[in-house]
């Protein structure tokens, strides 16, 4: 290849660039969008109401026993008696090793009944009579039991436990502790 042909190269590549800069580069003074997740509030749509479930918290700790906020919302022209159920689930974590899923076991479930006026709301508390074990991965569902929804999944941390190491030094026989 030439000098010349390598400039030309060279001088299309470098015009080819700043036209990209500047037909991709944002203008304006706004020019960063910011996004903000939106993480919507889980609902269940079973026997005509429309439930949402609030957590007491976002963050559980090995021990906790949840509380749970069920909201009952009919939305319909006609009086509904409905029932859900939430139920808390755990698991072991998912070993890299494994090829099967660890199998989730069932801690604790309660049925609330609502009976709503047309455009009514209603909302029931709901505190969990299990502790949460630690080290698991835990999955809180709103079912009607025809149908289920995730309503939350979370992780409760491994507490860190010091164990005591043993001496490295050596002791002569006979000696006291």
């Amino acid at each position: 290849m030439r000098l010349q042909d390598c400039l030309a190269v060279l001088g299309t590549a470098g015009v080819t660039m700043a036209a990209t800069v500047l037909l991709l580069t944002p203008r304006g003074v706004n020019a960063v969008a910011t996004i903000k997740p939106v993480i919507p509030q889980p609902e269940f749509t079973a026997q005509g109401c429309v439930f949402t479930l609030k957590t007491d918290k976002s963050v559980y700790e090995a021990g906790d026993k949840p509380a749970f906020e069920i909201t009952a919302h009919n939305p319909s022209g006609e009086t509904v008696e409905a029932r859900v159920v939430v139920g808390i689930s755990a698991s072991a974590p998912v070993s890299p090793m494994s090829r099967m899923l660890p199998v989730p076991r069932s801690l604790w479930s309660h049925e609330s009944a609502v009976r709503l006026s047309p455009g009514e709301t209603k909302t029931v508390t709901v505190v969990s009579e299990a502790k949460l074990p630690e080290g698991q991965s835990i999955r809180i569902t709103l079912s009607d039991k025809k149908e289920t929804v995730l309503a939350n999944s979370l992780s409760v941390p491994n507490t860190v436990r010091q164990v005591p190491q043993p001496s490295l030094t050596a002791k002569p026989a006979g000696a006291q502790p």
